[in-house]
């Protein structure tokens, strides 16, 4: 929640800003940071640690508690708090000047979580406050920087821009999984209420080991991220700068970290062992998202490991899809992910829109990798391709079934053509001059260049019904008495049973 204050006058004002909020049942305790109740004597008062405030109600009244966080351990000004007696209205007040011609805003996040203890805030609000700094608070700096309840240094700096980010699709999707980001500092991840400051020696180069890509020499200024073994025999996974992620032991040098000391004094560096080694998240740098040179996709392994591979122009994948065996060129392909259904195989994503299904050519394949060097992979091995500078996009289409084109998440499939049962689209048009509709007894040939669209009907009653609308905005409710439909796609014309198509869309070129 951001307010807003902006003094249009000649003189300086001084505001007293009210924020109340009302329950329609009373509260059964206030709580700050940490779950501590709140002291009421000789008035409700926060302490000095609390930078969010819980209002508790009794498991019985059916409410989810209810969280503000309104502050930060770096500074800011503080709220005063004010409750009535009755437990059912809370204020916020604060008191600030503004200066003629001056502007100055207060935020707050509002969260409502259902926890089994409130002692457990701090986890629910580790999303959006670590270290101190608010994560992905979604102001522009300059309006950071006129926040009054915080200080500019609690806002995270934004690490990067959104292309060098996607280049990181796999770290984001790690750090996203614990629930935490690097920060503009390194971080001992120990767990979710854990972690320790400090710094990785950087200088040198280590050497890894690893059943993909073999002996791998690695600059420890290109590293980003280290999962270790975390005492439970795992392979360390080595996050780069760059987008890949190795899997493999340490075989040649060594890691030497410093825990944070008294500011100003030098650090003093300790090897780590990485067998009981949990998460190290390094600090975020300039060179963060880079991707290698001449890559053009990402090939995550099944292990785990991400490599950045360079095919020429003639390389193709093969798979079989629903319209049989498929060579298509590495350009036209978007993303590509091992489906976690109990339907084996993997889905595809093709440049044009067109996700499905599809089973890869079983076999060898061979990658030139970027910066030299080949790898040979067999289909079992590939759990992911996506390409550079663009986000993994596949997992999106997890939810109910697509009824629409309009229902299809962004990015995830075409804009037109044929929609199937099965979160199944293909872009092109409906191959055919003319097709047949049924009303009833009567039978009708409509040109397939005047259809713009086909929508099945939702209704259970009349589930083979169809509503067309044609070119001058007529509209039909009819059925498809032909068992397929068929569609030029890319070159080619697929056949469709009818009865599995949901919805069609004519293309805008058309």
């Amino acid at each position: 929640m951001l307010d807003s204050f902006v003094n249009t006058g000649n003189t300086p004002r001084k505001l007293s800003v009210v924020l109340r909020t009302t329950y329609p049942f009373a509260w059964q305790s206030l709580h700050g940071t940490g779950g501590a109740v709140l002291g009421t004597e000789p008035a409700l008062t926060l302490r000095p640690t609390d930078v969010s405030l819980g209002v508790h109600f009794s498991p019985t009244e059916g409410r989810h508690d209810t969280f503000f966080l309104f502050g930060s351990e770096k500074g800011g000004l503080r709220p005063q708090l004010k409750a009535s007696a009755n437990s059912r209205e809370l204020v916020f007040l604060y008191e600030f000047e503004l200066n003629s011609g001056e502007s100055k805003h207060l935020v707050h996040w509002i969260l409502q979580r259902n926890l089994p203890d409130v002692s457990q805030d701090v986890e629910a609000l580790t999303p959006f406050l670590q270290g101190g700094q608010w994560i992905d608070s979604g102001l522009p700096s300059e309006v950071q920087q006129r926040v009054v309840n915080l200080v500019s240094s609690a806002f995270a700096p934004e690490i990067g821009s959104p292309a060098r980010l996607r280049t990181l699709a796999a770290l984001q999707a790690f750090t996203d999984s614990l629930g935490f980001r690097r920060q503009n500092s390194d971080l001992l991840w120990l767990g979710p209420n854990s972690q320790l400051p400090g710094e990785l020696k950087r200088e040198g180069a280590i050497q890894l080991a690893t059943s993909v890509s073999g002996l791998v020499k690695v600059p420890l200024s290109s590293l980003a991220a280290i999962r270790g073994g975390a005492g439970q025999g795992f392979v360390p996974q080595w996050f780069l700068q760059d987008g890949r992620v190795l899997v493999g032991n340490l075989s040649e040098g060594e890691l030497s970290w410093s825990n944070t000391s008294v500011a100003g004094s030098s650090p003093v560096f300790e090897p780590i062992d990485l067998s009981v080694l949990n998460v190290l998240l390094l600090k975020s740098t300039a060179e963060d998202g880079s991707a290698p040179a001449g890559a053009t996709h990402f090939l995550q392994t099944s292990g785990g490991a991400v490599l950045a591979v360079e095919p020429g122009q003639e390389s193709v994948i093969r798979w079989f899809g629903p319209g049989g065996e498929e060579s298509v060129n590495w350009d036209d392909v978007s993303d590509l992910s091992r489906r976690t259904s109990r339907s084996p195989g993997w889905r595809v994503l093709r440049k044009d829109g067109s996700t499905y299904p599809i089973i890869l050519t079983p076999g060898a394949m061979t990658l030139p990798l970027s910066g030299g060097g080949s790898i040979e992979l067999s289909a079992a091995q590939i759990k992911r391709i996506w390409r550079v500078n663009s986000s993994p996009l596949i997992e999106t289409v997890s939810g109910p079934e697509w009824v629409d084109f309009n229902e299809i998440p962004p990015g995830t499939g075409p804009a037109s053509g044929l929609l199937l049962k099965g979160k199944q689209a293909f872009a092109g048009s409906l191959a055919d001059s003319s097709l047949g509709f049924r009303d009833g007894s009567s039978l009708v040939k409509i040109d397939t260049t005047r259809i713009e669209r086909l929508q099945r009907s939702g209704d259970s009653q009349t589930p083979n019904l169809f509503k067309v609308e044609l070119t001058g905005g007529e509209e039909l409710y009819v059925e498809i008495p032909a068992p397929y439909l068929v569609l030029e796609a890319s070159g080619r014309k697929l056949e469709f049973p009818t009865d599995r198509v949901m919805a069609y869309r004519k293309p805008v070129s058309q």
